[in-house]
This record gives C-alpha cells, structure tokens and sequence, in this order.
C-alpha cells in the first residue's frame, strides 16, 4: 500500500492568523468597509471570495469579490515579505521524514498559489510538495471534497490511501468527504470540534506528528 499525505495550509504549516487579520484590515480600510465583530474565526478553511460574499457581505458581485480577493492576497504578500514568517514546529522535520520514507505530499488550500509558492520559497520548503492545489484549481471552493481529491490524484495516490493533515472543521468535513484519513491539529480549532467533526485523530500541535504516526494512521479507511 502506498501512502500520500495531504496537508491543509494556515493552521498546519504556518500560523497566519495575524496576516490574515491585518490584511483584511489594510483592504478595509482601502475601501471603507466595515469589518463584523467575530469575523476572523469565520474565514478560517474558505477562500477569500466565499469570505468577501458570504461572510464579510461587502459585495454580491463575484468578478468584484475576486478582484478583492487578489487585492487582499497581494497585502498578505507584502506583510510576509517585511517579516518573514515562521513555519510551525515540527513541520520541517515531518516533511523532511517523509521525505526519506518517499511519501509524496501535497497542499490543499484556498489561498491563491501565488501567495502559497511565496511562502514556500521564503521558508525553504519549495521541493517539499509534489502539487499544490490552491485557489483557482477548482471549479468549487477549495475547502471542498474536490480540492482533496484533486490532490490525491496529483500525488499519484488513491484518496483512501492518504492522510489529510488539517487544522479546520470545514477542512476535516471536505477532507472526509473525500474518503481521507483526517488528522486534525488544534491551532485553530478547539480540540472537541474538530473531534466533532469526525477527525479520526486530533493533535495538540505539529510537533506530535511524524512519520510512524502516519504510516500507523494509513491503516485506517473510509468506507
């Protein structure tokens, strides 16, 4: 049996939370929009035209919210390359482990693959991702069964024989979906949700997962 592992993006391999907050602010204020209490929470595992539609309510219109969407993006682009973000601890070392062991990876997110290829080339994990699925990829959102799907096809792999490494509750909902294993982290989400959710196994953080575990977890299948 040969494994993939599949790995979601904010929450996972970086912490963006506070980019992605201050990038919203910096469009809001570009185009005096107001920012609803309790927004942030809201946008995690969905592209930012989902957000700008159906969370933020700034526009109805879909080529309006896309051109929002890439402008938000560029900010996010310009704070990462004024402070060079961190990856989060231990994803270096599971990534390089997986590497030796010859189990692909991939990326599914709903950020624009600009914006994903930016930081990979700032944290030196360009060759680590044999495919990156990212905004504009999928017909639907990214944070669909698709984007998984996708992504299990890119890495050559079954999506029953991959592990989806995640750290939303929309991303474990796609993710199995899709008929993955789930591994949920909780940066992001409380560790009771994401069990809600369905995760088949939930961490505390990245540090908790290396290479045996997923070879351990890959036994697992969805029917």
């Amino acid at each position: 049996m040969k494994t993939g592992v599949i790995f979601a993006w904010d929450g996972v391999v970086l912490n963006s939370a506070d980019y992605h907050k201050r990038s919203w602010e910096a469009l809001a204020e570009e185009h005096g929009f107001v920012l609803p209490s309790g927004y942030l929470r809201k946008t995690f595992g969905r592209d930012n035209c989902a957000v700008i539609m159906s969370v933020l309510n700034w526009t109805s219109n879909p080529r309006r919210a896309e051109e929002l969407a890439e402008r938000k993006e560029a900010l996010m682009r310009q704070i990462f390359a004024e402070e060079t973000p961190e990856p989060l601890p231990g994803i270096r070392t599971l990534l390089n482990a997986l590497k030796e062991r010859e189990i692909p990876c991939a990326v599914a997110c709903p950020v624009f693959r600009e914006e994903v290829d930016f930081v990979l080339e700032i944290l030196g994990l360009t060759g680590a991702f044999s495919a990156v699925i990212a905004h504009g990829n999928v017909q639907t959102s990214v944070g669909s069964s698709e984007a998984f799907q996708l992504a299990a096809k890119a890495v050559d792999r079954a999506p029953r024989d991959c592990i989806a490494v995640l750290s939303t509750i929309s991303g474990v909902e796609a993710a199995r979906a899709a008929g993955m294993t789930t591994v949920a982290v909780a940066t992001v989400n409380p560790r009771e949700l994401l069990e809600r959710a369905g995760a088949d196994a939930v961490l505390d953080s990245m540090r908790e997962l290396d290479a045996s575990t997923i070879s351990a977890l890959s036994i697992l299948r969805r029917s």
